[in-house]
């Protein structure tokens, strides 16, 4: 498919430089234009994949050709030619919504066809980020319709700010949604219990280790007093941190122990769901590895399965598998992780400390599992050449290792933005020939025999 250029010119002899520089690749149409009803003519058609503009042509001067542009076609891209190199003219030209700047001399008027394809390039992802972006929107007010609509109440609070209520807790306490978020910290806990509340919620915020699940009383609004489970969870929520609380009605509970146990299986579900959805909303921020969490986490289970461990410690490997990536979420910047080209050292370092950056915000967590550490270590390797902290063989624990190696054979398989997916084969070939040298030996045959059996990653 050809690009469409718009040329901007009265100038025969620029004119011929640009049309000559252009017929070389054999990609490019080109329509010049040499009155300002022309362009806009041109711009209206909506045609055109790129302009190319002096800044003094059509009898305007300066960088307001560029603003005629921009009212009509605002996103199209802009290249500008120049007579001259200067760093602050192109500095100028970039402020004012030019996309790129090439000099108007037969030796840089070669390098246009490369400058338009570049600007293109950056368009298309440009694109690609806003329906991201998009999509995100969609997914985070997905979540908070999820939430809403959970059977249990949920509380999102920063100290004694209410910030997000769930219908749930309407429901439960007799307040509207408005009440709650007006009312202070424990507002809604009976008197003789406010005391206690209060208290674990300072040290929480202090920084003391307290526990995440403990019992209360909610005084309701209509004077009915109700037995309320709590837990409660460190969480991000948009950039601040800030706690999830979620409320279980005990009250019938509390006179059968067989009640208190189903209580219990449904908070641990729905802390599992709360696990996935902070998983799914970490991948929607790179397109490029959608669903490579959900896919390291299945075949890590296997794996675990395969080596026989119990099922106790295959639930925090689940739940470690799910998480292992979030450092990248809010500790990689977007244009590294998209970026369709080998990372230079300093861009390497960002994608090297995304396992610290997902142990610090994990350790807080009182997980029944290493669920931080085993995040910390999944890109340990057993000759010490592994990273952020070099460790060797036994330093590094046996959920680490699991994921280490779902975490290589999913990647190898997968599309990235600097290369297309290998095949499984290959996949299998690394882990095979580094047996004992990166990878842990009864992993990595566990994990072959896995395949064997028929595993295959699930589709989303």
């Amino acid at each position: 498919m050809s690009i469409k250029v718009l040329y901007l010119e009265d100038n025969v002899w620029d004119i011929e430089l640009v049309r000559e520089a252009l017929s070389r690749g054999g990609q490019f149409e080109v329509k010049d234009v040499r009155s300002i009803e022309e362009l806009k003519e041109a711009l209206k058609s909506s045609q055109f994949d790129v302009v190319i503009t002096d800044l003094h042509v059509l009898g305007v001067e300066g960088t307001e050709i560029i603003e005629v542009i921009r009212s009509i076609a605002p996103f199209i891209p802009i290249i500008i030619l120049t007579g001259t190199g200067s760093e602050e003219l192109a500095l100028q030209y970039l402020k004012s919504g030019a996309w790129d700047y090439v000099i108007k001399s037969s030796k840089h008027i070669r390098k246009l066809p490369h400058t338009i394809s570049s600007v293109l390039d950056r368009k298309k992802l440009l694109e690609e980020y806003e329906t991201t972006e998009k999509a995100l929107r969609v997914f985070k007010e997905s979540i908070s319709s999820l939430i809403d609509a959970l059977p249990v109440g949920v509380l999102v609070y920063k100290g004694e700010h209410h910030i997000f209520v769930n219908k749930a807790l309407e429901e439960l306490t007799g307040f509207d949604r408005t009440e709650l978020l007006r009312m202070p910290g424990a507002g809604i806990v009976h008197p003789e219990d406010q005391k206690m509340v209060k208290e674990r919620i300072k040290l929480r915020e202090r920084g003391f280790k307290v526990p995440e699940s403990y019992e209360f009383r909610v005084l309701r609004k209509d004077g009915e007093v109700r037995w309320i489970e709590f837990h409660t969870r460190k969480i991000h929520w948009g950039e601040a941190e800030a706690y999830l609380g979620v409320f279980f009605d005990i009250t019938q509970r509390k006179k059968a122990e067989r009640e208190k146990e189903e209580a219990f299986s449904r908070l641990k579900s729905l802390l599992n769901e709360v696990v996935e959805a902070f998983s799914l909303a970490v991948e929607f921020r790179d397109p490029y590895t959608m669903g490579h969490q959900k896919r390291v986490s299945e075949l890590s289970v296997a794996i675990s399965n395969e080596l026989g461990l119990d099922p106790e410690k295959i639930e925090g490997i689940r739940v470690a598998s799910l998480l292992h990536d979030l450092g990248k979420a809010v500790g990689v910047p977007l244009e590294i992780l998209n970026k369709p080209s080998k990372l230079n050292d300093i861009e390497f370092s960002f994608i090297k400390a995304h396992p610290e950056i997902g142990w610090r915000i994990l350790k807080e967590v009182d997980f029944p599992w290493p669920v931080s550490e085993a995040v910390y270590q999944h890109h340990e390797r057993l000759n010490g050449s592994g990273y952020p902290r070099g460790l060797k063989g036994d330093q590094i624990i046996i959920e680490a290792r699991i994921i280490g190696v779902a975490d290589v054979v999913e990647a190898m398989t997968s599309h990235r933005p600097y290369r297309p997916p290998l095949s499984l084969e290959e996949a299998l070939k690394e882990i095979k020939e580094n047996k004992g040298i990166l990878y842990d030996p009864q992993v990595v045959d566990a994990c072959l025999r896995v395949f064997e059996k028929g595993f295959s990653f699930g589709k989303d």
